[in-house]
C-alpha cells in the first residue's frame, strides 16, 4: 500500500526542485555588489542585444565609490563575460544608459547627479571590454535617456537642475557621427523654481524618424498638481507637437504639453482620481501609436496603487486601461505600478514589467520589502494578459527597479525581451556602499 503522506511529500519536494530549476534557467546573477539604485532608472535603457550578444549595464559599489559595469552574454556559446568597468559615477543616481549604432558600436552615458554628463564608445563593434576615453558635456544633469538615429546621430534628454532663479528643465542634446555633443534646446520647463523629476522617456516610431516622449510634470501651483504629459517630434527633435500635430512652443510647460492624466490634490478625490503619479516608459506600435505606462496612488496609501496603460482614443484624447484586474500574478490586495517598462514587438506582442507591493500595509513604496517584479504580455492590444512573478517572493527583501530592453534604434530585442532588476535595500542615502544583487531574467532564455 502506498503511503499517501510520503507520496505527497515527494511531490512537494519535486515541485520545489522544479521551481528552483526554472528560476535558475531564466535568471542570472550579474553582480552581488549592486548599489541602492543599481538598475534604476526605467527611462535609461541598460540592455542591448546585437548580432548574437546581449550587453547589460548597471551600477556597482566598491571601496572607492560607484562604478558603472557591463557584462556580455554570448548566445552562441551560452557564456557570460567577466564584468568590465566603464567608469565611475557620482553617486547612486549615476547609472548608465546604453545603445548600439548601425555599425555595432556601443555608446554609453553615465555619472552625474547634477553635474556634467560623461560619455564613452566601445573600441570595437559588439564588444564591451574596452572603451574610448571619457568625454564630458553639459552641466547640472541627471537621468539620461539615450536613443540613436538612422544616421547614427545620438539623441539624449536629461534633467537640468535649476536654481532659485531658474526653473528645472529637460534639455535635449545630440551628437552627430564623428562630432561632439551639443545642446540643441530646452524642451520642457517646470512651473516653479524648486525640485522636479520629470521621468521623461523617448521611443522611436516605426519610421525611425518620429520621436515620442512622455513625462511627469509638477511645479505649477498648487505645488503637487501632477500631470502625465506627451509630445512628439517628426524632425529629430528640432520642433515638437501635441498628439494632434499642433505645434508646442519650446520649452513645453504644464499648460502646453498634451495631457494624459491630470491630478489636482485640491479636488475631492475618489479611487480613480488619485494624487500621486509616477511616469515610466512608453512604446510605439506598428501604426505609430504611443502607449504610455504609469501609475496612480492615493496620497494616504489607503488603497493599493494602480497601473495604467494609455493610448490615443482616435478622438484627440486618451483611452486608459487599468491593469490591476488584468494581471493574474498580482497577489490579492497588492498595488501594481512603476518603476516598470513596456515594449511592443514588430508582430504586436506587448511585454510589460511592473513592480507589485503590499503598499497598503507598508508606508513607503520606495524599496519596500514586499516589492516584487511581475511580467505580463498581451497579443491582443492589451485586452487580455498572461502574467507571472519574475522574482522569488521573499517578504524580507525588496525585488524592484526593473528595467526592460527597449528598442533604441539598432538593437535587436527579442519578442521576449530581457529584464534587469535589483534585489536588496535602497540605502540610507545616495552615497551608501551596499552589496545588493543585480539579476537579469528572460522567460525565453536559459542563462
Amino acid at each position: 500500500m502506498i503511503d499517501l503522506s510520503s507520496f505527497r511529500a515527494v511531490l512537494v519536494a519535486l515541485f520545489v526542485v522544479l521551481c528552483i530549476q526554472s528560476f535558475a534557467e531564466t535568471e542570472f546573477l550579474l553582480s552581488d555588489k549592486g548599489s541602492g539604485r543599481a538598475t534604476g532608472y526605467a527611462e535609461s535603457n541598460k540592455i542591448v542585444t546585437c548580432n548574437g550578444k546581449t550587453h547589460v549595464g548597471w551600477l556597482d559599489t566598491n571601496e572607492s565609490g560607484f562604478e558603472v559595469m557591463v557584462r556580455t552574454y554570448d548566445h552562441s556559446t551560452g557564456e557570460w563575460s567577466p564584468s568590465y568597468q566603464v567608469g565611475p559615477a557620482q553617486d547612486n543616481h549615476g547609472g548608465p544608459a546604453m545603445v548600439v549604432d548601425s555599425e555595432g558600436y556601443l555608446h554609453v552615458v553615465y555619472y552625474p547627479h547634477s553635474e556634467p554628463m560623461r560619455y564613452r564608445r566601445s573600441l570595437r563593434p559588439n564588444d564591451a571590454s574596452e572603451w574610448t576615453p571619457e568625454v564630458e558635456f553639459g552641466d547640472r544633469l541627471t537621468y539620461p535617456t539615450l536613443v540613436v538615429g538612422p544616421d547614427n546621430t545620438l539623441y539624449l534628454t536629461a534633467r537640468y537642475r535649476g536654481s532659485a532663479e531658474q526653473p528645472w528643465e529637460v534639455q535635449f542634446f545630440a551628437k552627430p557621427p564623428g562630432g561632439s555633443w551639443e545642446k540643441r534646446s530646452t524642451i520642457i520647463r517646470a512651473g516653479e523654481r524648486s525640485y522636479s523629476q520629470f521621468q521623461e522617456a523617448l521611443a522611436w516610431g516605426p519610421d525611425h524618424k518620429t520621436l515620442h516622449l512622455c513625462t511627469r510634470m509638477y511645479g505649477d501651483l498648487p505645488r503637487w498638481a501632477y500631470l502625465i504629459g506627451y509630445m512628439k517630434s517628426t524632425d529629430f527633435g528640432k520642433t515638437w507637437q501635441r498628439l494632434d500635430g499642433s505645434p508646442i512652443e519650446l520649452p513645453a510647460v504644464k499648460a502646453t504639453i498634451d495631457p494624459i492624466e491630470v491630478i489636482d490634490p485640491q479636488r475631492k478625490m475618489d479611487y480613480a482620481d488619485t494624487s500621486s503619479l509616477r511616469a515610466s516608459v512608453l512604446a510605439v506600435d506598428a501604426e505609430n501609436r504611443p502607449w504610455v505606462l504609469y501609475n496612480t496612488l492615493q496620497p494616504d496609501h489607503s488603497l493599493p496603487r494602480r497601473a495604467w496603460l494609455a493610448t490615443p482614443d482616435g478622438e484627440r484624447g486618451w483611452k486608459k486601461t487599468s491593469l490591476n484586474e488584468k494581471i493574474d500574478a498580482l497577489p490579492e490586495g497588492w498595488g501594481l505600478g512603476t518603476p516598470g517598462g513596456l515594449v511592443i514587438s514588430r508582430d504586436g506582442r506587448m511585454s510589460i514589467v511592473l513592480t507589485a507591493a503590499d503598499d497598503v500595509a507598508q508606508p513607503t513604496l520606495w524599496g519596500t520589502t514586499s516589492s516584487e517584479v511581475i511580467w505580463a504580455e498581451s497579443s491582443d492590444g492589451g485586452q487580455t494578459f498572461t502574467s507571472q512573478m519574475v522574482s522569488r517572493r521573499d517578504p524580507t527583501t525588496a525585488h524592484w527597479l526593473p528595467n526592460i530592453e527597449k528598442p533604441t534604434g539598432f538593437n535587436q530585442p527579442s519578442a521576449l525581451p530581457s529584464v534587469l532588476y535589483l534585489v536588496g535595500e535602497r540605502g540610507d542615502d545616495n552615497n551608501q556602499i551596499l552589496q545588493n544583487r543585480v539579476m537579469i531574467w528572460n522567460r525565453g532564455n536559459r542563462w
